[in-house]
């Protein structure tokens, strides 16, 4: 959806008149003026220019649109998460939750788990898990971050800002060229080296989708 609304945004500038029409009006410098018109690169049958009120009208849907999806969404998102972060990504208690046997001498009382923090580690985060899976506030939000390590409960968040910028904001890197392929794989490698410094699936029994 969302690289739909940013395609309305990518025009591209035709040629209209043939430059060896013998119709054509030569100028004072022997050249022949060429006329050009703004079309949408999606549709070349639509016209793209100030004048089409038209799609003077459709460019503020396409606004509000840019509001809701690309932007809105993930704001949505992210002011979810934020909001239950902390039970998200709970506080060890002195006691382990029902069912949980928590290795002698484990000091965790006060903690956030993480599966590369010494004072942690793997175990940590299974009774972080549980106690995030026992909660019953996070059910309807669980979509958010269920598929991911408690410290990254901003992981989805940040997985929509990388789609949108792998497919959506395409349209405006430079179409149709070399420049385009190669800022793609640039952000690719990024976004690549993200995921491996952060490891937000690392935990063996749970994949990332």
């Amino acid at each position: 959806m969302s690289t739909k609304v940013f395609e309305f945004f990518g025009h591209d500038e035709i040629i209209l008149q043939d430059q060896y029409s013998d119709s054509a009006t030569v100028d004072a410098a022997g050249d022949v003026p060429l006329k050009t018109q703004c079309v949408l690169r999606a549709d070349y049958s639509t016209n793209c220019d100030p004048d089409n009120e038209k799609y003077a009208q459709m460019t503020y849907y396409a606004s509000l649109m840019v509001l809701i999806y690309p932007m809105g969404i993930p704001l949505l998102y992210f002011t979810l998460v934020f909001r239950h972060k902390h039970e998200i990504h709970p506080t060890l208690e002195d006691a382990a939750p029902k069912d949980f046997e928590r290795p002698l001498g484990a000091n965790w009382s006060g903690k956030k788990a993480v599966m590369k923090d010494p004072d942690t580690g793997p175990l940590a985060v299974e009774e972080a898990l549980q106690i995030r899976e026992a909660d019953l506030d996070l059910v309807c939000i669980g979509f958010l971050f269920k598929d991911y390590e408690p410290q990254a409960w901003w992981y989805e968040v940040y997985e929509c800002v990388r789609r949108l910028c792998q497919t959506g904001l395409n349209v405006f890197i430079y179409p149709g060229t070399h420049l385009q392929i190669a800022t793609n794989i640039f952000f690719s490698f990024f976004f690549i080296k993200v995921h491996t410094y952060f490891e937000p699936c690392e935990y063996p029994q749970r994949a990332c989708p």
